[in-house]
């Protein structure tokens, strides 16, 4: 018995034929098959084109290596045949579910064997089928038996995190684990650390007008990000961010170095404005954010 990688290979199935072995193969829905039954070899055509004549017979098939469970198939013989240029042999065909037509519950196969009954070809096939993912079933068992605390994945201080639905089954786990958190140490804070041990971040604000995208970076995080140039055209504006920009370095850092030490109109589709804000942000080692608004709504 094979899955449709080998099923569907005549040199593989010749291998089979010449050694004598009663072999049972899956074949995928677009192999090329030859249809012998009534006698006269058929031009090859795809396995999925041979269910018009299906006779269907209901069976109830274990599930491979599980013992407690089984599925019901609809099996029939297809006929006499061979897959492409493979040796002569036998195709049937299984369905769980109550799909019409081809789906992914329908099984095509082949046998070499003479005189098997349909239940045991497809509960064959079902080995095929189910082998690997049991395999794999049992080495994931093999391999969480194993496991030590420290080896699991997302383990933090010996203690694996559990799913928290809701706040009641949160604060069971909250009340099991507290007895581990005061044993070992604490994990360490990461927030924050990266920003207080790095340069303050230099942004540049273009289309500033009241200056209300600058302000808001200047209030997220006052010693991390520094306003470093502003540029409006509009003097009323500009004339409230020189208002805006003192009262907010008075008012958070007691100085002015953290925004623009100076603040005129200025025409940002000049060269001479994309001058004056490269010496502005290389003052302080270079721009590292570029904000702005264009276009402002006043134009």
């Amino acid at each position: 018995m094979c899955g449709p990688a080998y099923g569907c290979s005549p040199r593989f199935i010749d291998g089979l034929a010449a050694r004598g072995l009663d072999a049972v193969v899956e074949v995928r829905p677009s192999s090329l098959v030859a249809d012998t039954g009534r006698g006269n070899e058929t031009k090859p055509v795809p396995a999925s084109d041979l269910l018009g004549g299906a006779k269907w017979r209901s069976f109830v098939v274990p599930v491979a290596g599980v013992g407690d469970r089984s599925v019901t198939y609809a099996v029939s013989r297809l006929g006499g045949g061979r897959v492409g240029s493979g040796p002569m042999g036998s195709l049937f065909v299984a369905q769980t579910g109550g799909i019409k037509g081809v789906h992914p519950g329908t099984v095509f196969g082949f046998c070499l064997a003479d005189d098997v009954a349909l239940a045991e070809l497809i509960e064959t096939v079902g080995w095929a089928r189910w082998i690997r993912p049991l395999i794999r079933r049992g080495e994931k068992s093999t391999e969480r038996q194993e496991a030590t605390p420290a080896d699991e994945p997302g383990v933090v201080n010996g203690i694996q995190p559990k799913l928290r639905a809701n706040i009641k089954l949160s604060r069971g786990h909250d009340q099991v684990n507290a007895a581990a958190r005061l044993i070992s140490h604490e994990a360490p804070t990461l927030r924050h650390m990266l920003a207080s041990e790095s340069q303050p971040v230099n942004v540049v604000e273009l289309f500033a007008g009241a200056g209300g995208m600058g302000l808001g970076f200047r209030l997220a995080c006052p010693e991390r990000y520094r306003l470093v140039y502003a540029g409006e055209v509009d003097p009323i504006c500009v004339q409230t961010l020189r208002s805006s920009h003192g009262a907010l370095d008075e008012t958070l850092m007691g100085d002015s170095r953290w925004t623009p030490a100076l603040v005129e109109p200025v025409d940002l589709r000049s060269k001479e404005a994309l001058e004056g804000a490269e010496r502005a942000a290389g003052t302080w080692g270079g721009a590292d954010v570029l904000i702005g608004g264009p276009p402002c709504q006043g134009f």
